[in-house]
Formats: structure tokens, C-alpha cells, sequence
């Protein structure tokens, strides 16, 4: 599967992170946003991270 992973952050989202749905890849890489990017393959999409924990006051 394509992925792009996030060199420079724009639009909230922030270095590192992967982006893997398909039409979201195809508009990136055909914008103005597509230099922030890097391409990628990844096997699976990646699972959502889960919400942290609230710490207890």
C-alpha cells in the first residue's frame, strides 16, 4: 500500500506521521504539499493510536 510519511509539518499534521489513505496520497502528491512528503510502501495500514490515558489527580 502507498504511504506518504510527513517530513515537514503542514495542514496538523506533524513530522513522522504516515498517511495512507488512498485519495488523501493522490492529493498530496499532486499539490503544493507534496515537497513536505516522503513516499512510501507499507504492508498494512498503520493501527489508530489510542487515546492517552488521563492521569488521575
Amino acid at each position: 500500500m502507498k504511504a506518504l510519511v510527513v517530513k515537514n509539518p503542514f495542514a496538523g499534521y506533524q513530522r513522522g506521521d504516515t498517511i495512507t489513505d488512498p485519495a488523501l496520497v493522490a492529493d498530496i502528491l499532486a499539490g503544493e504539499q507534496a515537497p513536505h512528503v516522503t513516499p512510501t510502501e507499507v504492508d498494512d495500514a498503520p493501527a489508530p493510536a489510542a487515546p492517552a490515558a488521563k492521569k488521575p489527580k
